[in-house]
């Protein structure tokens, strides 16, 4: 879209479909004619205000003619002074411009108004495609075109790619939306602090009323193996059990105690159920210090053997599953593979029971829970049977010494493979926990409440903790719309709204005892007394 220069052929008049660039240079002759620095040469006409008029125009024309033809060029060259000092200017380009785009009248030839309103347009538009018409005009000299006629149709091609490359002229492309941004003052900011509060302060009591009225209580029996031998019972530390009942009923309670059974490894608690449960009622495992979200912990696992896929050895070997992935001494693959499934959890709790019932003929009762639907929707389609055959894999290192629904000291054999697929609690543990103490769901009672009394609960203890630090305990919960005992959410709301609220009066103290004026200019930092 550039201007360059065309024969002198080219007649200066005609019709307006005449090549833009071919009239531009003719009008560039006629006003170096004009401003020649011989004075007899001007019409009497021409003013001064018509030669700086002219001179702003000549300017504008030479900024879109940057590769005139040899034959011209020394005319360029010998421009009047006048022309030259606007040139030069450091502003001459929106100084030429601007008058071009304010003037629709030159007071030149009538025959030439029609070439100056196109001028005017082209310089215009010349803002926006400097840098494209300077390569335009590079690629038709390295192309080996230097005649106007090849310079002409390189122009229109780059005009058409400018006006493809133009975007809609809509509100949205051309950032005409509306826009609403509100001035902060005193008036507005003061009564949206208390606003907030207003809003925050009721949402967090609420929340944190009904976190308040989960009933939950834990025991820890890491330390179980300590205690005496049944049938006789020790009390149980009081740093190792922890009541939180919204209704706890002193008078029914009792401190919970335990005994151990060497021979089968079984820890029984006798706790107490100060007041009644209301459905649902779950049984929860707690782990600490147990990092399960360690990177090569978590990446330890292949998804598709869970599937039931019958995984290659060679693709089981060294890789996700490492380092528990191959059996060293049988060159068989351990199924399942990987550090999370080596590691499950393997004690087992019994059902509560209620000893000496009153007004029962039995002396106790079981609280029956159930250890289905503990697992999110959508996990069991993660775990399907296992298509090997029993001599293609052997347990985890762990599952072989152990003992319960995870224990094969025997190994795999027709018929005795495991089967993820229904096996819950292994789909709980599989679920890795992102912080290092965490609980997961063992049990649960949806249709029965627990009814308060004394209970005793057995524990086979299986899983060791000692070799990480780590404690292991059983935790007793309710729920409710909220979720579990959880008062942090709660409290978050009520600090957010303490926060406002307290803000909202340093502020409203600061603007009635000092007020600043609103768009006062003096506190701006140019008009600041100089320090010096």
């Amino acid at each position: 879209m550039h201007v360059c220069c065309l024969s002198a052929a080219t007649p200066l008049s005609g019709s307006p479909s005449h090549n833009l660039r071919s009239h531009a240079h003719h009008y560039l002759d006629f006003i170096l004619a004009r401003l020649h620095p011989a004075p007899t040469s001007l019409p009497p006409s021409i003013t001064q205000s018509h030669s700086q008029s002219a001179a702003e125009l000549l300017a504008a024309l030479l900024l879109l003619c940057p590769r005139p033809s040899p034959q011209r060029r020394h005319r360029y060259i010998a421009a009047p002074s006048q022309i030259a000092s606007t040139v030069k200017q450091q502003s001459f380009r929106s100084s030429a411009l601007s008058g071009l785009a304010q003037r629709k009248s030159f007071n030149l030839p009538r025959s030439h108004s029609q070439l100056a309103e196109r001028a005017r347009v082209t310089a215009a538009m010349a803002i926006f495609k400097r840098n494209a018409r300077a390569t335009d005009a590079g690629d038709a000299v390295r192309n080996g075109s230097t005649n106007d006629a090849d310079s002409d149709a390189s122009s229109a091609k780059g005009l058409r790619k400018f006006a493809q490359r133009k975007p809609a002229n809509t509100a949205f492309k051309q950032q005409r939306l509306k826009a609403w941004q509100p001035i902060l003052t005193p008036r507005t900011v003061l009564p949206t602090f208390f606003l907030v509060a207003l809003i925050f302060a009721p949402i967090g009591a609420v929340l944190y009323y009904f976190a308040e009225q989960v009933n939950e209580f834990t025991l820890d029996y890491t330390q179980c193996s300590t205690a005496p031998a049944t049938p006789t019972q020790a009390q149980i530390p009081s740093s190792k059990y922890d009541y939180q009942l919204h209704d706890k009923n002193t008078s029914n309670f009792q401190p919970p105690t335990w005994s151990w059974d060497a021979g089968s490894k079984t820890c029984n608690l006798y706790f107490s159920v100060p007041s009644r449960l209301d459905s649902s009622v779950f049984l929860y495992y707690k782990l600490t210090n147990y990092y399960q979200n360690h990177r090569r912990y978590v990446k330890s696992i292949d998804s598709n053997q869970l599937k039931g896929d019958s995984v290659a050895y060679g693709t089981i070997k060294g890789g996700t599953c490492k380092p528990v992935d191959v059996d060293p001494a049988t060159n068989k693959i351990y199924y399942p593979c990987g550090l999370i499934a080596n590691s499950v959890f393997n004690d087992t709790f019994s059902n509560p029971v209620l000893l000496n019932v009153a007004g029962s003929d039995s002396a106790n009762q079981t609280y029956v829970m159930s250890e289905k639907n503990i697992v999110w929707p959508g996990e069991k389609d993660k775990y399907k049977k296992s298509k090997y055959a029993a001599d293609q894999i052997v347990p985890p290192p762990f599952w072989q010494g152990a003992t319960g629904e995870f224990g094969f000291p025997n190994g795999y054999s027709d018929g005795q493979v495991f089967d993820p697929s229904e096996n819950e609690h292994f789909m709980v543990w599989m679920r890795v926990a992102g912080l290092p103490t965490f609980r997961k769901l063992y049990k649960r009672n949806d249709t029965a409440a627990m009814e308060p009394g004394r209970y005793l609960l057995q524990v086979v203890d299986n899983y060791p903790v000692s070799m990480f630090d780590g404690t292991k305990s059983v935790v007793f919960s309710t729920s409710s719309w909220v979720g579990g005992r959880n008062p942090f959410l709660g409290l978050s709301f009520i600090a957010v709204a303490a926060l406002s609220v307290l803000l909202g009066l340093i502020f409203t103290a600061r603007h009635l005892i000092k007020p600043r004026k609103l768009g006062d200019m003096s506190y701006l930092s140019w008009n600041q007394p100089d320090s010096k």
